[in-house]
């Protein structure tokens, strides 16, 4: 299942006040991957990182055991964490109604794709709907769909 995700102030800030230190981002050769967010407390112990041309642009794809995350936010304490804090709230997904028991694991991987501004997110949302339903979606002005 695809989602298509926008940042919004009120998830950025969870982002960068909610989790633990991280290492700064390190640029990384096209194609090459590497761990990231080091210190940062996970559900998920491997997390790799490659770059993905975003419509001309880098951006990177972050890659867990529950999530494929593209995104082409240039911040990188949020850029960094927003796999890891995937992974966690996937787990307290899983266990809020009960925390004596999990619910099952997702079947295959989410792919999440989080731009960090508007005109990412419309190109991402008209690559990725037909294009009757991707004009409904683009009247949205703020937030993003799933």
């Amino acid at each position: 299942m695809k989602s298509l995700l926008l940042l919004g102030a009120l998830t950025g800030a969870a982002l960068v006040t909610g989790c633990g230190t991280t290492e700064p981002s390190r640029a990384a050769a096209p194609g090459a991957s590497q761990p990231i967010a080091a210190g940062v407390r996970s559900a998920s112990s491997t997390v790799d990182a490659v770059t993905w041309p975003d419509g001309g642009e880098q951006g990177f794809e972050f890659r867990t055991f529950h999530h494929r995350v593209l995104t082409n936010v240039r911040n990188p304490v949020i850029r960094d964490r927003l796999p890891v804090f995937l992974e966690d709230a996937l787990l307290h997904y899983r266990s809020a109604f009960d925390r004596s028991r999990l619910l099952p694991e997702p079947a295959e991987r989410m792919t999440s794709y989080v731009m960090g501004d508007r005109a990412g997110w419309a190109r991402v949302t008209r690559e990725q709907l037909p294009a009757n339903r991707a004009r409904r979606y683009l009247q949205i002005e703020r937030g993003g769909l799933a």
